[in-house]
This record gives C-alpha cells, sequence and structure tokens, in this order.
C-alpha cells in the first residue's frame, strides 16, 4: 500500500512528466513524428519524396511529391530538437 501511494504521489506531481518534455530529439524521431502526422492526413507517403535539413533549434521536414503532375500535395513540417514538439505544419495542395 506504502509503494502505490508513493507510486501515485510521484506521478500526481508530475515528475515523471517534466523528465519526458525535457527529453532532445534527434532526427529518427522527428521524422516518425512527421510520419506519423502525415498518416493522420491519409497521405499516401509512397509518392512523396522526404528531405530532411536542420539549424541549431529545429528539424526542418518537407514531403513532396515524386511527381510533379500527380494529384495530391505534401507539406512542411518545423520540429523543435529540445523537446520534440512540432511547431509549424504547412500542407501543399
Amino acid at each position: 500500500m506504502k509503494v502505490y501511494l508513493l507510486f501515485f504521489i510521484i506521478i500526481s506531481t508530475g515528475c515523471a512528466k517534466n523528465t519526458l518534455q525535457t527529453k532532445n530529439c534527434d532526427l529518427q524521431e522527428a521524422q516518425v513524428l512527421s510520419q506519423k502526422k502525415m498518416n493522420r492526413f491519409n497521405e499516401g507517403l509512397n509518392s512523396l519524396k522526404l528531405t530532411t535539413t536542420q539549424d541549431s533549434s529545429f528539424y526542418h521536414i518537407n514531403y513532396r511529391l515524386k511527381d510533379s503532375l500527380a494529384d495530391g500535395g505534401g507539406a512542411y513540417f518545423r520540429i523543435s530538437k529540445k523537446n520534440c514538439k512540432i511547431e509549424e505544419i504547412r500542407r501543399y495542395q
């Protein structure tokens, strides 16, 4: 019972949440995050070309059509390196 109470107090104070939010993000995690978002948009990733650039604070991930004459569009994601949060999304048609 004491262990359960201690666990509940740690979780409810937010200690565990704060450690997750300060975790740095690597390129692979940023790409997975953008792919999950693209899947929510119901975009077929097979017809898109992925390009990635980065600066000191952000990953810039672009999804562009492989065939410029095809129907559909892509997207641009700016993802923070500090906490792996999507800061900006632009969709292309």
